[in-house]
């Protein structure tokens, strides 16, 4: 039996049987998503299954809730004030069952301190303060994943894979990182320059968010580190981050055959500084350009040397001045009032046409 009918035997199987709705919540209330799919016998399609056909009821209790507002706006719950008002939207465990499919297609099982936000799909009942309502605000990514299932039915999960067929869009979602906002009075503290992290590290190898998992989820202290970033004079190219060949490529400009010019990982740390700013850790591989290379090839020598440009005195000012006078409760909590570490003026994004 081929492939395809095999799985046609094995889907008809699953597809008459009803997985138990209680062990379901418990799983995804107790478990992370390596002990789930450690349950189902390390079968990813099988455990995909039973995710895709888990359904929750019309009124449910607090315990099926995954996230609440307050998870994902601050500014709603210092502005209620209130622990009622705060418990009034959440997102339940049915979006944690959506983030586990995902996962699961991404083959993404670390555990890190970020939320999947498909926005609330329970409000408080009227009639009932303890019982929350489906608002059927996720009703759309239900019916794709339904026609999705038809695909993983057919296909494979590693068929699905190869053709890059995700089941929910990235359109769909947020990643948004949880998190742990600081309760003692922030200055900016120049004992960070005897800090021994090793932030070049995180930014040729890791994302942002493992980036910011790593500094205890505190942003500020993220942000810190990436400004505090200072380059050697003379440098190889493991503290680039993208060459002069790779810019005109993305530009659609003609090929540079040895090209001359880098930009460094400082850039990259800038680019970060600014995707924290705009809670945006969607990893998408973008180059942010600054309008200027900080490194270039010796000539006559096999390394890169430094060079400093009026832009990058420019930029490294502003950020000086933009920790030493920022409002650090409008940056945490109000951030559409607050003033950006780095000004749109000051950069533009190449999309990476390659993904």
């Amino acid at each position: 039996m081929n492939r395809a009918g095999y799985l046609l035997v094995i889907f008809g199987v699953y597809s008459q049987m009803v997985f138990p709705q209680d062990d379901m919540v418990e799983n995804l209330r107790r478990k992370t998503l390596s002990e789930y799919v450690a349950s189902c016998n390390h079968n990813e399609e099988q455990a995909l299954l039973k995710l895709l056909q888990y359904e929750m009821p019309k009124k449910i209790s607090r315990d099926y809730r995954w996230y609440t507002i307050c998870d994902l706006d601050q500014d709603y719950c210092l502005a209620k004030h209130s622990t009622y008002e705060s418990l009034r939207y959440f997102g339940s465990l049915q979006l944690k069952a959506f983030s586990w499919i995902i996962r699961i297609y991404n083959g993404d099982y670390d555990e890190y301190p970020y939320r999947y936000d498909f926005g609330y799909d329970y409000v408080r009942s009227a009639d009932d303060r303890n019982k929350y309502v489906k608002n059927n605000n996720t009703d759309r990514i239900t019916a794709k994943l339904s026609k999705w299932t038809r695909y993983l039915n057919r296909y494979g999960l590693a068929g699905m894979r190869e053709k890059e067929m995700p089941p929910i869009s990235t359109h769909d979602y947020k990643l948004r990182l949880i998190h742990r906002y600081p309760t003692y009075n922030w200055k900016h503290d120049n004992t960070l320059k005897e800090d021994s992290f090793d932030v070049l590290y995180y930014l040729k190898h890791r994302t942002l968010s493992e980036y910011v998992a790593s500094c205890e989820s505190d942003i500020m202290l993220a942000i810190q580190r990436l400004q505090k970033i200072e380059l050697p004079k003379e440098s190889s190219d493991s503290l680039m981050w993208y060459s002069e060949k790779d810019k005109l490529i993305y530009y659609d400009h003609k090929n540079v055959e040895s090209p001359r010019k880098y930009v460094s990982l400082k850039q990259k740390a800038y680019s970060w500084i600014i995707r924290i700013y705009f809670d945006d850790y969607q990893e998408c591989n973008d180059f942010y350009d600054f309008g200027y290379y900080d490194y270039e090839i010796a000539k006559g020598k096999g390394f890169l040397k430094r060079v400093v440009n009026d832009k990058e005195i420019a930029l490294d000012n502003y950020l000086k001045e933009w920790f030493e006078n920022n409002d650090w409760y409008l940056f945490l909590h109000e951030r559409e009032f607050a003033k950006a570490p780095i000004r749109i003026r000051d950069y533009s994004i190449i999309r990476n046409r390659k993904r």
